[in-house]
């Protein structure tokens, strides 16, 4: 379990470049891309905010109360970080004709800046991906080195790890899913800790396969049996191998290989070198029926920006379905993951700890 409390392998040699990531909750900015406009028509409402200093239950709660509804009436696509600036939607119900009167919402941490009608509530995934803008201090580095890696990425992607967020604080939402899931009887376990709990084992376990596969060196290949995603959908198709066609594809990002995410719906299952990778990744893995949801590799899109001899801006924008599926969502809020900024720098350190944010309780099995 020790991968938790730090860094899970990179897929590159360390550059030899560091900085100081969120020395300030400015210095780090996600904005949630939804992928579509608002209808205009609907019972549903979309609230566009702008937070800082609040996470996502925080501001769900406080539509909530002040609109005399149920937390649970309030939906959104995907968590953002509490130690932020964070732009995202949230949605609730209203078949009102009136627009609710939600201007005294406004503070310091939290803006309102739009509202407008919709005919489908936000659901968790409901997100085309996230653009991240970041500004990195004290950097000290060669910078043709750090724009070839970055030039790397571009061409080859990052691997798609969660964040070390979800897994708790020194990794305890892991041992405690362990412990519920040897128990036995989990629906006795109330459903939003049972919920959080097996998000957890479910990201611990992508993460270890895809943790062996990075390195073995083909995170970013197919292996023979391999369920190969689709890019921009959750379809599947088994590939018993990887024809030439198959790795043009590949190259293009039309295509990516695939990890699990354990549920308890069995769908299909890979097969021959994938399967025995998959299998010796955790023994965890056999308490699960395989279920596919998750693609290994991540395209990026990234940017270096200098603003002066020792301060640069990194604009990411990634582009992935899923309230996690973000490369950068959880990036250095406990020591960075294997993502953009760890593959490319060497974070020396960090603003607040980010374990204030807990796991998302709208992400069931």
């Amino acid at each position: 379990m020790s991968e938790t409390g730090g860094l899970w392998p990179t897929a590159y040699p360390g550059s030899g470049a560091s900085a100081v990531l969120k020395a300030s909750p400015e210095d780090f900015e996600v904005e949630e891309v939804l992928g579509f406009d608002p209808d205009g028509t609907g019972e549903h409402l979309l609230i566009r905010v702008r937070k800082c200093g609040l996470n996502t239950n925080d501001v769900a709660k406080r539509l909530a109360e002040h609109l005399g509804l149920h937390p649970r009436d309030v939906s959104w696509a995907g968590r953002k970080d509490k130690h932020a600036v964070a732009f995202q939607s949230f949605s609730i119900h209203w078949p009102h004709e009136e627009l609710p009167a939600i201007s005294e919402l406004q503070s310091e941490e939290l803006q309102l800046l739009n509202v407008a009608r919709h005919k489908r509530k936000l659901r968790p995934g409901y997100n085309r991906g996230n653009r991240f803008r970041l500004r990195l201090r004290d950097v000290q580095g060669d910078g043709e080195i750090m724009e070839q890696r970055l030039n790397l990425i571009r061409e080859q992607g990052v691997p798609n790890y969660f964040g070390l967020q979800r897994f708790g604080r020194e990794a305890r939402n892991v041992e405690s899913a362990r412990a519920m899931l040897a128990h036995g009887n989990i629906r006795r376990v109330p459903h939003n800790r049972r919920s959080m709990l097996l998000s957890a084992a479910r990201s611990y376990l992508f993460n270890r396969v895809l943790a062996e596969r990075v390195k073995a060196g083909h995170w970013n290949r197919l292996l023979p049996g391999e369920l190969v995603m689709l890019e921009g959908s959750r379809s599947f198709f088994l590939a018993d191998a990887p024809t030439p066609e198959l790795q043009a594809r590949l190259l293009q990002h039309d295509i990516s290989p695939s990890g699990p995410l354990p549920g308890l719906v069995k769908k299909d299952a890979p097969t021959g070198e994938t399967l025995e990778v998959e299998q010796a990744a955790d023994p965890l893995t056999v308490m699960f029926l395989a279920q596919r949801e998750g693609r290994l590799d991540a395209p990026v899109e990234v940017a270096l920006h200098q603003v002066c001899a020792s301060e640069v801006d990194l604009l990411v924008v990634t582009f992935a379905e899923g309230e996690d599926a973000g490369v950068l969502e959880e990036a250095a809020d406990d020591g960075a993951d294997a993502d953009v900024f760890a593959d490319a720098f060497e974070p020396r350190a960090q603003g607040a700890d980010a374990a204030d944010d807990e796991v998302d309780l709208n992400a069931g099995t």
